[in-house]
């Protein structure tokens, strides 16, 4: 099974064997349609929650007994790959920041999640290494870079500009980076 890099962040990030069958879950369907093609046979479909907890879109393949999911080793489009993991873990907004008594907003990003993977991805951003951040949540304990240079935000979301991606998210983030540079004028 062939899979291009962001697929593979895709079945790394959210994908699971249950039973005998391998599964992958998001809220977002853009995602499960990602990976939709790979699973012959198998139809995403929405899986209805209880409660207040969000419905989410699976895929689910019995005919996948022969799959192997991806490791980092098996990455070789970087840029895709990161696109995704930072599509799914990370967090581009706005910081309030005061220069010389005047509020700002400048574009920051920050990243969430195991070290190796974050290790992996972020090493090959175009931005001076930052140190890890350990982070206790209240669901846990997790792990994030943050990058708090405009000039920074910028070089590293233009690495991962490209296809496939979610729209919607890049929408934002564009707005924000436009918002951003409004600011610091």
């Amino acid at each position: 099974m062939e899979f291009n890099g962001y697929q593979q962040a895709i079945l790394y990030l959210l994908g699971y064997w249950q039973e005998k069958r391998y599964l992958v879950r998001c809220v977002d369907k853009h995602y499960i349609d990602a990976v939709a093609p790979l699973f012959e046979r198998t139809r995403p479909f929405l899986q209805h929650r209880t409660g207040e907890k969000k419905d989410y879109w699976c895929i689910k393949s019995a005919s996948a007994e022969n799959f192997t999911p991806p490791t980092l080793d098996d990455v070789d489009d970087w840029p895709a790959f990161s696109r995704a993991v930072v599509e799914l873990q990370g967090i581009v907004d706005l910081r309030k920041v005061s220069s010389y008594g005047v509020p700002q907003r400048r574009l920051r990003l920050r990243i969430y999640g195991q070290p190796d993977l974050l290790e992996a991805v972020c090493s090959r951003f175009p931005a001076k290494p930052k140190k890890m951040q350990f982070i206790r949540t209240n669901n846990g304990e997790t792990n994030a870079f943050f990058y708090q240079s405009p000039a920074e935000v910028c070089e590293i979301l233009d690495y991962l500009d490209g296809e496939p991606r979610n729209e919607g998210i890049w929408k934002k983030w564009n707005e924000l980076r436009e918002g951003s540079s409004k600011h610091e004028r």
